[in-house]
């Protein structure tokens, strides 16, 4: 049997460096469904395949993942669209962060992080892991509000001990001024 041929790998794919199983590892978003591609340490230049399960509603365009080796899992922010309720201002599109995992041992599977409440709106963010604290961190990006957006000197960390939760750090300063 044929390997199979590469993943199709683009800008913004997850590519990191699995280390339970000693395999270079790429998230293949552009296939449907989404596909976990693997090339072991034991078998350079040969790559494997594994259909990835579940779904992510968020918006991935400019994805932020970030690699957590002791849960052996891939963590990712996205942004999630919601138009407010009828009888507001229905011209306005609200956009929130969402959290999601995807567990990397047995088959593959994408779950949404269980949240009650999501931080402000945020896009154009970066994002780490904090192994210490088990807690994902999602730093600047623009705010989105009422009158514009700018970018604001915030950090959220999504707190994935216990039942998961968003709580926002503080960093001194004012907001820093938007180039345009």
């Amino acid at each position: 049997m044929d390997a199979p041929i590469p993943p199709e790998i683009e800008s913004g794919s997850p590519c990191f460096y699995d280390e339970s199983r000693h395999a270079l590892t790429v998230v293949e978003m552009t296939s449907y469904p989404a596909r976990l591609w693997r090339m072991a340490d034991d078998a350079p230049g040969t790559w494997t395949s594994i259909d990835i399960g579940g779904a992510t509603s968020a918006y991935y365009r400019s994805p932020n993942w970030t690699y957590d080796a002791a849960h052996d899992r891939l963590l990712m922010a996205g942004t999630a669209f919601e138009k407010p309720p009828c009888g507001s201002d229905t011209a306005r599109v609200y956009i929130y962060l969402e959290g999601y995992q995807l567990s990397l041992g047995g088959t593959p599977h994408w779950d949404k992080v269980p949240v009650v409440e999501r931080p402000f709106e945020r896009y154009e963010y970066a994002t780490a892991y904090d192994s210490k604290r088990n807690r994902f961190l999602v730093a600047l990006g623009e705010e989105s509000s009422q009158s514009g957006s700018s970018v604001a000197a915030t950090v959220a960390a999504l707190e994935l001990d216990g039942d998961p939760h968003w709580t926002v750090l503080p960093v001194p300063g004012p907001p820093l001024a938007r180039n345009c």
